[in-house]
């Protein structure tokens, strides 16, 4: 993921239903809006949508992962078999978990 000011990324999202198809879900884009430092550390601001809510996070690269201002790893060029993000999703009925990781 190159952290640049001004880069952006798009992704379109697929729910696949109980009968097999896919249902195009919606885009989201995601964008490098700025950058900042914090304890004397420089970050890159990262602002998007997740799961239909907005969100800003202050990432920068270490040791060719992207982690926040607390550590917390989000995308990686060279762990592959961590789990990036385990996000729960809530409906009415249903308690869904997400498990994100990097495929090559």
């Amino acid at each position: 993921m190159p952290l640049a000011v001004g880069n952006s990324w798009t992704y379109d999202f697929y729910a696949f239903l109980k009968n097999g198809t896919e249902q195009y879900d919606g885009t989201e884009r995601e964008s490098i809006t700025g950058n900042t430092s914090i304890a004397g550390t420089d970050f890159y601001i990262w602002e998007g949508r997740e799961f239909g809510k907005n969100f800003r996070r202050f990432v920068r690269l270490s040791n060719g992962n992207v982690v926040d201002h607390n550590g917390k790893m989000y995308l990686s060029n060279v762990n592959f078999d961590a789990v990036l993000h385990l996000p729960f999703l809530f409906s009415r009925t249903t308690v869904t978990r997400i498990q994100h990781r990097l495929i090559v």
